[in-house]
């Protein structure tokens, strides 16, 4: 017998299961909770120093904009489960004809994100709305429907922003399909003459011919609409 029984201590010859325990009294015994707690010390003890040590930072909340504290590894972005519900809900919330519009979050081929607690399907849209902040003009999301007739079906049109609440802007990084040629034909069929068209390739190359677009909107209201170029 050169084998121990971990629990009682008595030697045994290692017959019983894989020889730490000399029966099943012992084996059974040995998972109690005062044993349990004096492995888990142990365990932990070993670990101590083989995992990094994060920081406490402050954050602020992206819904009521309370400062809250943090670790730093860690990605919450609420200071509490109230702000991290309706977070949630916005994220989830689907705007239903009739009530705001029908703009639906999410529908972009972008991902989304929130800027002054408002939500836009790309960042390209929310380089534009702080530009136009930096600039101050006058801007808000857009969430109106314009319905028309394509391919014998119903659809309609929402452009992104309206500005100065009498000029529309649409913001746009890439056409898919017939996207273009179905958004000029809504345009012309809700007559949206006062819309413009930002373009990413032209935004990357001058951001300022947004400012050209609006002032020679604004000076010109009822011109034909940029969205055909």
């Amino acid at each position: 017998m050169n084998n121990k029984c971990e629990y009682c201590g008595n030697e045994h010859d290692g017959s019983f299961a894989t020889g730490r325990f000399c029966n099943i009294k012992c084996s059974n015994g040995f998972s109690t909770k005062s044993k349990r707690k004096e492995i888990n010390k142990k365990v932990s003890n070993t670990l101590t120093g083989k995992y990094t040590i994060y920081e406490e930072i402050e954050r602020k909340c992206i819904i009521c904009k309370t400062n809250f504290k943090i670790k730093s590894n860690c990605t919450k972005k609420t200071c509490s489960d109230k702000c991290k519900n309706k977070l949630i809900s916005n994220k989830l919330k689907i705007i239903l004809p009739g009530k705001c519009g029908g703009y639906r979050k999410g529908a972009g081929r972008t991902k989304g994100d929130y800027y002054k607690e408002q939500y836009f399907d790309s960042p390209f849209e929310i380089e534009v709305a702080k530009f136009l902040d930096k600039h101050n003009i006058k801007w808000k999301r857009n969430t109106k429907r314009f319905y028309f007739i394509w391919n014998n079906k119903k659809t309609y049109y929402i452009p992104d922003f309206l500005i100065n609440e009498n000029l529309y802007l649409e913001t746009k990084g890439y056409w898919f399909g017939d996207k273009k040629e179905k958004t000029i034909y809504g345009v012309k069929q809700n007559n949206l003459n006062w819309i413009l068209l930002m373009q990413k390739q032209e935004w990357n190359i001058n951001k300022n011919i947004l400012l050209e677009k609006i002032n020679g909107a604004e000076d010109d209201i009822g011109r034909v609409t940029s969205l055909s170029s």
